[in-house]
């Protein structure tokens, strides 16, 4: 049977019309990768990221508000957050993030008093920036560092970092430093901190902070991502 031409023309104006929602479902579908970091120069794709973490404090979630993710502007200290900020309880039980080494730990970190702590934060802002002495070895207060190495990213060594700790769990300070995901590393403090200084337990909270190293630089978790972007990222690279 002949078909009638208008019937036919009509018929392909129909179905090119109905395809055309699928055209834009798949240009939705290649935009940009999302980035663990980005600078200048490099970046890391999610994708690139071999393992999954667990999150450092168990029935925490991950942070969203903005002053509690990496990036936000800390005046206090004339510098920027590189880290997340679990608020928990005083004491509550911090857990490795994923398998490693403990290659720094400051057991005997002692909280400087009021007036100490507030001298070196005028440094800060005499400079206009938080020099990395008075970062590392005061505001982090009691913390350790876990090295993952390349079992993450082969490009790049992974370190991590927890932080405001009331103490560090004691059996990794006995030469045995190796410790497996989901290990207890320490407990929720706010050593560091201007209540720690004090000798109060308010605004206790976890600082964790991802770090990216190669032979060029170090670069934390976020950097120069968006707040959408990061929160998408870290509800990828986090087991749920």
């Amino acid at each position: 049977m002949k078909m009638n031409v208008k019937y036919y023309l009509c018929l392909m104006l129909i179905l090119s019309s109905c395809a055309a929602p699928t055209a834009s479902i798949i240009t939705k579908s290649t935009e940009q990768p999302l980035k663990l970091f980005k600078t200048k120069d490099v970046f890391l794709e999610v994708d690139q990221f071999n393992n999954k973490f667990v999150l450092p404090i168990n029935g925490i979630s991950l942070p969203k508000t903005k002053n509690l993710l990496p990036n936000a502007e800390r005046k206090y200290r004339n510098g920027i957050h590189s880290g997340f900020d679990f608020i928990a309880n005083y004491g509550t039980p911090v857990r490795a993030s994923f398998d490693g080494i403990i290659s720094y730990a400051n057991p005997n970190y002692v909280d400087l008093d009021t007036k100490l702590y507030e001298h070196f934060l005028s440094v800060t802002k005499d400079l206009k920036k938080t020099p990395n002495d008075i970062y590392n070895h005061i505001l982090l207060g009691k913390h350790i560092v876990i090295d993952h190495g390349f079992s993450i990213s082969k490009d790049y060594r992974v370190t991590s970092i927890y932080a405001h700790l009331s103490e560090i769990e004691k059996k990794f300070l006995l030469g045995d430093r190796v410790v497996k995901k989901g290990d207890i590393v320490g407990y929720v403090g706010n050593s560091g901190t201007k209540f720690g200084s004090a000798g109060y337990k308010k605004g206790a909270h976890l600082h964790w902070e991802l770090h990216f190293e190669d032979k060029n630089g170090k670069y934390y978790l976020g950097e120069n991502i968006s707040q959408q972007e990061l929160i998408k990222v870290s509800q990828i690279i986090f087991e749920r």
